[in-house]
């Protein structure tokens, strides 16, 4: 999976690009694609409040705004990966 973050004039794009190692079609049951669709997000979310955390380009202040969003959108998520912060 990877992640880029672009800022432009206080606008954040986020480009995600979640790779599952399947190089074929698959057909999968609804539970299989609801587990897969959340496992991706997942992974996705972490690895953008990591790339937010890294970044020196971003102020403290910035870094703890995106942070508590993040906090907000995915309670879960974040207290599984990020409890500490």
């Amino acid at each position: 999976m990877s992640a880029v973050l672009l800022s432009y004039k206080n606008t954040v794009v986020l480009l995600l690009l979640c790779f599952t190692g399947t190089l074929f079609c698959n057909k999968l049951t609804t539970v299989q694609y609801e587990r897969q669709q959340r496992d991706c997000t997942e992974r996705a979310i972490v690895s953008l409040v990591r790339t937010v955390i890294d970044d020196t380009n971003l102020s403290l202040k910035d870094k703890q705004k995106q942070i508590k969003l993040y906090k907000k959108y995915h309670p879960g998520i974040m207290a599984k990966h990020f409890s500490d912060i």
